[in-house]
This record gives structure tokens, sequence and C-alpha cells, in this order.
């Protein structure tokens, strides 16, 4: 599929209860987390798998350009592309257009509500966002990073880390802010 730059890699899960169905399904779009830096298909693909049979929708993942060599607002604007094409190709996924969503988990979920912002003011369906565990404010410092930054999986010293390399300065778009 196309993406700001370039094209990108995209897999489309669909759940046993919809094969063989006719009609056009709901259509999740999925960004995986990994802090914007790590993370790929390959990483969320049980996730995936277990969204779409759950909640008997399809499910369009897809991988984005991530930093530090694609700093920000590189995945911001592939998620954008990638949510629009897949609204305009939405017959051609077997998809609903009025039935499509955006879902995320961790820092994904920055991505997710980018395209919510940006589809409602461009008038492109997004019927819901799936927020799992979602990172959607890069720019302030919290109780629970203060309490919980050290000594389990994500560190302070990593959300720095990624918040630099994706962001480049906490200085960010409009758009991208008032989560």
């Amino acid at each position: 599929m196309p993406g700001a730059q370039g094209p990108l890699t995209a897999r489309l899960y669909t759940p046993a209860a919809l094969v063989g169905r006719t009609g056009p399904a709901g259509l999740l779009v999925f960004f995986h987390g990994g802090g914007m830096v790590y993370g790929d298909l390959d990483s969320h693909d049980a996730l995936c798998r277990v969204l779409a049979e759950g909640a008997r929708v399809q499910v369009l993942a897809v991988d984005y350009r991530r930093a530090p060599e694609a700093p920000f607002p590189a995945g911001v604007e592939d998620a954008w592309a990638a949510y629009r094409w897949a609204v305009g190709n939405a017959t051609e996924l077997g998809a609903d257009s009025m039935r499509t969503a955006v879902g995320v988990d961790s820092s994904g979920g920055y991505l997710a509500a980018s395209v919510a912002l940006r589809a409602a003011e461009a008038g492109v369906a997004c019927r819901l966002q799936l927020l799992v565990y979602t990172v959607t404010d890069l720019a302030e410092e919290s109780e629970s990073r203060r309490r919980y930054g050290a000594g389990f999986f994500l560190t302070t010293e990593f959300i720095e880390r990624a918040r630099g390399w994706t962001s480049g300065s906490s200085a960010l778009p409009g758009w991208c802010t008032g989560f």
C-alpha cells in the first residue's frame, strides 16, 4: 500500500467467520506499538489474529516507517496515508468504507489518535478507535512514569530515548496535541 513517501508493507487478517461471506465487513486499520522505533508485522501477528477473530472484523496491519531512521512525523504521515488508502480501497478489501476504525497498542496510540483527528477534520470515516495501553501524550511527565520508570519493561530511559528519536523535540504540530 502507498505510504506518505513510498510503499508500506501491510497484512490483511480475515476471521474464519467472514470467509465465504458475502457483503462487506468492518475493517480495523492497526498500527503496532514499539515506541515508534521497534515492532513490525511479525511482532504483532498474534495480536492481530486475536483481534480479527474476537471482533469478527478484518484487520489491516500496517508497518509504518520508524525512528531513528525516519523521525517524526514519518510514522504519523504513513499512518494517515495508509488509513486514507484503506478507506478508499475498502471495497477491494471486502470491507465497508463507512465501518472503518483504527486500532493500536502502545505507541501506536499516538498514531491512531492522530489519524482519528485528521479523519474528522477531512470528513473521512473513522467509526472508532481501539486503544490498547496507548501512548497519546509524548510531551508530559506523569506520576506513573515517575513511580514505575525503572525496574519494569518500559523504562523512563527508553521513553525519553524513543521520544527524542521520534519527535526530535517536545514541540509538536497543533494537530498532534490536545489528545
